[in-house]
């Protein structure tokens, strides 16, 4: 039963797969704990949803609606008519699947935006400070830095560029460029998202979230559950000499962070009893038969990049 004090949020997948769930089932679980989920897996019941429920945001998972098919054409028009009136719609996740024949500018168009498919990479992005954002979004809650795998996109303006790579060339290189891998764009009232990124991590997590102005609660034992996290911290602080009085890191020579192979720019701060974990870190000329070295790659996977500060 939707509870009346939490923002609705309807996941549209149309094009269900039978995987899904496994795909996106961390994602579900958390936005269950902070809205009221809700899933158009059907043309039907996406439509009962469209027309007589008030929704905080669309999360449009697959990328079928990009064929513009007649089949679907009531709900993209709802979905614009949605936008315009002030809704915030994101196509993110399997939508980024490379769309062939043209479909994703013709698709974009279909919004008046002339965007189109760039390249796929797996970089390092960094927010750009200049983008205009949702009335709900929380800036504060970004990571700085991202990590991902995404398909970036082009002719975008400065302004709906939300996540741009640290090592973006310049634009005379490459006339198409620059590129984002999220571009947040005004259409009348209302704003619509493109979410580069197949895969579904920590760090996409509290991206979705933030864009849609809701508080990333999940739980610590999602994260630092498992043995090989709990065995990567204690093996942190173990090799990683750390000074508490001094607040940083030994960098003499012989120090356990050189003795280490890892960067003397790793940081790590850490309270005694509390279940809370801050740390920064930065992986430079890193030793990769190292136990440091396996506990950052694992927590790069999990979506939190170089020089990512980390509160849970």
């Amino acid at each position: 039963m939707a509870e009346p004090d939490k923002p609705n949020i309807l996941i549209l997948s149309l094009a269900t797969r039978g995987d899904e769930k496994n795909i996106y089932e961390d994602l579900i679980d958390d936005l269950h704990g902070v809205s009221n989920v809700m899933r158009g897996k059907t043309i039907n019941a996406t439509l009962n949803i469209l027309h007589n429920i008030p929704l905080r945001a669309i999360i449009v998972t697959d990328k079928v609606l990009a064929d513009l098919s007649p089949e679907y054409e009531e709900v993209l028009d709802l979905i614009k008519s949605y936008i315009e009136y002030g809704g915030l719609a994101i196509f993110c996740f399997m939508f980024s699947n490379p769309i062939v024949n043209g479909k994703f500018e013709s698709f974009f168009e279909f919004f008046r935006l002339p965007w189109k498919q760039g390249k796929i990479t797996h970089d390092t992005f960094e927010v750009d400070q200049t983008c205009t954002l949702p009335i709900y979004f929380r800036r504060y809650s970004l990571p700085h830095q991202y990590n991902a795998l995404a398909m970036q996109i082009q002719g975008v303006r400065e302004t709906e560029r939300l996540l741009v790579p640290v090592s973006q060339p310049s634009a005379p290189d490459n006339a198409d460029l620059p590129q984002t891998a999220v571009a947040v764009a005004q259409i009348c009232l209302g704003t619509l998202v493109y979410f580069g990124g197949a895969s579904m991590n920590i760090g996409a997590s509290r991206l979705l979230f933030a864009l849609c102005g809701l508080p990333f609660r999940r739980k610590p034992a999602h994260l630092w559950g498992c043995e090989l996290l709990q065995r990567g911290i204690r093996e942190l602080l173990h090799t990683i000499h750390w000074p508490r009085s001094k607040g940083g890191i030994d960098e003499g020579e012989g120090s356990s962070a050189q003795r280490s192979g890892l960067s003397p720019e790793i940081a790590f701060l850490a309270s005694t009893g509390s279940s809370k974990v801050k740390f920064k870190y930065h992986m430079l000329n890193d030793s990769r038969n190292t136990p440091c070295h396996q506990v950052l790659t694992t927590l790069e996977h999990l979506g939190m990049g170089c020089s990512l500060n980390l509160s849970l």
